[in-house]
């Protein structure tokens, strides 16, 4: 039970460390004109294309699809938004900011 323990507080570290150099590499706020957050927790990874879907069935893991970005990921593919920008624009196709 001790080594599951300590194992998963590794892996959450590992998961901590990797968010915080996908930020830092994308900008640590958010892309969004009209929104401009940057409370690191509320900023999330977004795939611009919409591929985050078939990016998760290509690379399984989330620490592996967080080092793969870090790596080979490019500001054309992704950017940098807040979960409430990031949800709008997968619901209606844009950043309801972007509206007003």
């Amino acid at each position: 039970m001790y080594h599951a323990k300590t194992q998963a507080a590794y892996h959450k570290r590992v998961r901590i460390k990797l968010r915080q150099q996908l930020l830092e590499k994308f900008g640590n706020v958010c892309a969004c004109p009209g929104c401009n957050e940057s409370t690191i927790e509320l900023l999330t990874v977004d795939h611009k294309n919409g591929e985050g879907a078939q990016h998760k069935k290509r690379i399984s893991g989330q620490e592996t699809r967080s080092r793969n970005i870090i790596k080979y990921g490019s500001k054309e593919d992704y950017q940098i938004l807040c979960h409430n920008c990031n949800w709008g624009k997968g619901m209606y196709g844009q950043c309801p900011h972007l509206k007003l």
